[in-house]
């Protein structure tokens, strides 16, 4: 009898946890498809996986998985997207902080499924949004705090940091900084606020300009001409467009000007206002301050704008430089700048690198910078000044520590090929 109560005790506690089991996967995947329903909406309401998410938790408490997406809805109850950051609150950062917090404890290198960021990134997304919100109401002692607080919960780790000092190092003194996204913007925010560093660069994020607070906010701070004023930034809005020549002229010398075709961003028949806000920042200050674009794409155009990449845009390292001469950017492109030239990743963290595919990304884009610059050098024959770079190249990002990206596989092949096909050809 005692051996059957046993096993009657045994399948019912299995059977138990096979329930449980059962209804947390159905709850996070239930979660996650609310998740992304409302992501997509116009006006989005996540209170639904929210609840969804925190029964998942309840179940399973030790989930890396489900308090992920956890932090994810509480961080979009806290703002829904960049037209809400300003209205992001200490309270619900706290709480979104605490389950990615929790994430990175259970599991140190994220195992689970990612929406656009790992955990770390998050961490540096809430409080970097924090502390500028708190700018954005001129409160500089709170978001002094946010940028410690945030630090101090793993937010603006040093691999964060210390690829943006090399975007902002690769800018010429005094130089106009056009840049998106997480893991730039708001790092960047960070080490002109707490370091002091190189506050001399403006930064514009591209996407935020389809904000009124983010407009305003460059209007209040910014040290470059911004001509639009309250009234006509609060009609603005998307705008009937067709494909228009834009021009500026040097007003120092009227012999130098650029000129491209602006062309529909939206449905092929309209601008958005941060296409606007972006073009009249470009044609107020161009000739007058350096532009540069975070990223390593010379195609991208410049964000919206359209620039002809093939005469006005060159590669500079991690970022990309809007010449003022055309037809440049094929020589330019040999050189590598100063800025790129002197770095190596031996200061970065092994675990940085292993633990956030993030961090992984951003700096795969040092190693595809020297990618361009070898590929252009075969291009040119130029097989020993090849040879040499690759070389280099090899010493300052090393495959044991920094592992390449999916994307750069083939690319990488190819070229290390190519590479030392010319080292044959050239002995």
């Amino acid at each position: 009898m005692k051996t059957f109560y046993i096993t009657l005790f045994s399948v019912f506690f299995a059977f138990v946890s096979f329930a449980q089991k059962l209804g947390f996967t159905q709850l996070l995947d239930s979660g996650k498809n609310e998740y992304r329903r409302q992501f997509s909406e116009v006006k989005s309401d996540f209170s639904k996986c929210y609840t969804l998410f925190e029964q998942a938790v309840l179940l399973q408490p030790n989930s890396a998985e489900a308090r992920y997406w956890l932090g994810h809805a509480i961080d979009k109850i806290n703002m829904a997207d960049g037209s809400t950051l300003n209205r992001s609150t200490k309270e619900l950062t706290v709480q979104a902080s605490e389950q990615f917090e929790r994430v990175i404890k259970l599991e140190k290198k994220y195992k689970g499924e990612i929406f656009n960021l790992d955990p770390y990134s998050k961490l540096t997304a809430i409080w970097g949004s924090l502390a500028l919100a708190y700018l954005i109401k001129k409160e500089k002692d709170s978001a002094l705090w946010a940028y410690a607080e945030g630090r101090r919960r793993g937010a603006f780790n040093d691999a964060i940091l210390e690829f943006n000092r090399q975007l902002l190092e690769s800018c010429t003194p005094n130089a106009i900084l056009l840049c998106q996204g997480d893991n730039i913007t708001l790092p960047i925010y960070y080490l002109q606020e707490v370091e002091d560093f190189r506050k001399d660069v403006s930064i514009v994020d591209v996407n935020l300009g389809s904000t009124n607070w983010y407009n305003d906010f460059i209007r209040r701070t910014a040290t470059f001409k911004f001509t639009y004023e309250d009234p006509e930034l609060d009609s603005l809005g998307f705008r009937e467009w067709a494909p228009q020549e834009q021009i500026i002229i040097n007003e120092n010398n009227k012999q130098e000007f650029i000129k491209w075709t602006l062309k529909p961003t939206y449905y092929q028949n309209y601008v958005l206002k941060s296409d606007l806000v972006l073009l009249d920042i470009f044609k107020n200050n161009f000739f007058k301050r350096d532009f540069y674009y975070s990223g390593t794409n010379v195609d991208s155009s410049m964000g919206s704008l359209h620039l002809d990449a093939a005469n006005y845009i060159t590669l500079n390292g991690v970022i990309c430089k809007v010449v003022r001469t055309p037809n440049v950017s094929d020589t330019a492109v040999l050189n590598i700048p100063p800025a790129l030239k002197k770095y190596n990743i031996d200061n970065v963290s092994q675990e940085n690198i292993n633990n956030s595919p993030d961090v992984l990304s951003l700096f795969n884009q040092m190693r595809y910078a020297y990618l361009v610059y070898v590929w252009s050098l075969l291009d040119k024959q130029k097989f020993k000044e090849a040879k040499e770079l690759w070389s280099e190249m090899e010493q300052k990002f090393f495959l044991s520590k920094l592992p390449l990206v999916s994307e750069l596989n083939e690319p990488y092949k190819k070229l290390r090929n190519a590479t030392m096909e010319s080292k044959r050809l050239t002995n």
